[in-house]
């Protein structure tokens, strides 16, 4: 196991939460299912909300005691938050308006000044609306961090004045490719993960 990196963003601040902006979770023996709400603004300044979800795979455990958290993060079972070997690490806020270009940037300049060899490999922007009420952005880059090789995909959705999204990181060891990561961080975005309106 490797100690690795993930970034928290933070610059929304205060974070308010009400009862109805606050994760949903369904878990079993099996698995737990995070629906993280995000609430936006489309169609005739109608407000509408819709769930991230996230299916965390059954061998990971979570760091923190309570669920509800707007930060959770997820590692292996048989590993601590110091030292592992991939991480899936979810986060919403609420209460303050958020733009989808600021967030993504953040999001950029806190891995640009916390890694080092810094490459973006893919990233994508989208966003809808007339004042960009709703959108979102992927990223895939790979970095250094404590001498260690990572990848990390990130996926994030801001409305009006909310946003949700996931980090997944992959440590690199020997006999690991960064090919053969990044194919691990899409198929767990295209497994585990989803937008829905309930």
């Amino acid at each position: 196991m490797i100690k690795t990196f993930f970034m928290k963003l933070s610059f929304v601040i205060p974070v308010l939460l009400c009862l109805i902006s606050q994760p949903t979770i369904a878990a079993d023996s099996c698995q737990t299912i995070l629906k993280l709400p995000i609430e936006t603004t489309l169609i005739k300044q109608q407000i509408y909300w819709f769930n991230l979800g996230i299916t965390i795979p059954k061998h990971f455990k979570c760091c923190q005691k309570n669920l509800k958290n707007n930060f959770l993060e997820f590692i292996p079972n048989t590993e601590n938050r110091d030292n592992w070997s991939e991480t899936i690490l979810s986060q919403m806020a609420s209460g303050q308006e958020v733009h989808i270009f600021r967030l993504f940037e953040t999001l950029k300049k806190k891995f640009q000044y916390s890694t080092s060899a810094l490459t973006i490999l893919e990233e994508c922007i989208k966003y809808k609306g007339p004042d960009a009420s709703f959108g979102h952005f992927s990223i895939i880059m790979s970095y250094e961090y404590n001498a260690c090789k990572q990848v990390t995909l990130a996926k994030y959705f801001a409305g009006h004045d909310s946003y949700a999204g996931f980090q997944y990181t992959v440590a690199l060891t020997p006999d690991m490719t960064e090919n053969q990561a990044i194919e691990k961080l899409k198929t767990f975005v295209q497994h585990n993960t989803c937008l829905c309106t309930s």
